[in-house]
């Protein structure tokens, strides 16, 4: 054994040799070298983008008109609106717009609480039933296409009607001037519930690309959603 040590130490030194020559000047070779566990491999193989994360913190918006509370990214702008609409009468909408170059770089993503008085308020529309019929239509104006057929869910404790659309359309790149608009797929998706009087409703608007990670927006907005 003792016989064999030499050699083992020169085929040793010969195959280090080989390694710092191959990262010699490089600041592969420093890491190398102090680390004792990278490679060139797993350096090329990380992470050159952060991962795509839904927004937070979260807090907890108090409307006092309608008196509701609901959790909202603390971040994203509110936009009251108080609308005469010829087909559903008297409309009051909160709108949360997200950050405008969302993930995908087009568009806006918008989290909107909206309420629409009954026939027995002063409204247009008497039933659950005709008012998401109706809202399909006024929703899908531009060649859309229903995405998942209005269907039984739960909201604040009782059973709504939960809908998708999509449809095309054109967004501004965020940080461009003279470039024209990309073609987008817009999302929309909606729940609601008649309540009191008013049509209850919670929706997200998004762009196909950014839709998978704001999702988690629109189920905490509808899921933490209380009257007092």
């Amino acid at each position: 054994m003792a016989r064999n040590t030499p050699r083992f130490v020169v085929l040793s030194c010969i195959v280090w040799g080989i390694i710092v020559f191959a990262l010699a000047g490089s600041a592969d070779a420093v890491r190398f070298l102090s680390s004792g566990y990278h490679t060139r491999e797993t350096i090329m193989t990380e992470s050159l983008l952060a991962p795509r994360q839904p927004p937070e913190p979260y807090v907890d918006y108090d409307n006092q008109h309608f008196d509701f509370t609901a959790m909202v990214p603390q971040t994203w702008t509110l936009y009251e609106h108080y609308d005469e609409d010829r087909v559903f009468g008297h409309v009051v909408r909160y709108i949360f717009v997200g950050p405008p170059e969302s993930v995908s770089g087009v568009g806006f993503t918008a989290i909107e609480f909206r309420f629409v008085p009954t026939v027995a308020m002063g409204g247009s529309i008497a039933t659950l039933d005709a008012y998401v019929s109706e809202t399909l239509v006024q929703k899908n104006r531009i060649d859309g296409s229903v995405v998942d057929q209005p269907a039984d869910a739960p909201f604040l404790g009782l059973t709504g009607k939960e809908t998708t659309i999509a449809y095309p359309t054109q967004r501004p790149v965020v940080g461009t001037v003279d470039n024209p608009p990309v073609d987008v797929t817009t999302i929309k998706k909606w729940i609601c519930i008649e309540r009191n009087g008013y049509f209850v409703e919670v929706s997200i608007h998004s762009s196909s690309n950014d839709i998978d990670l704001y999702q988690p927006v629109y189920d905490q907005a509808k899921n933490s959603m209380s009257f007092r």
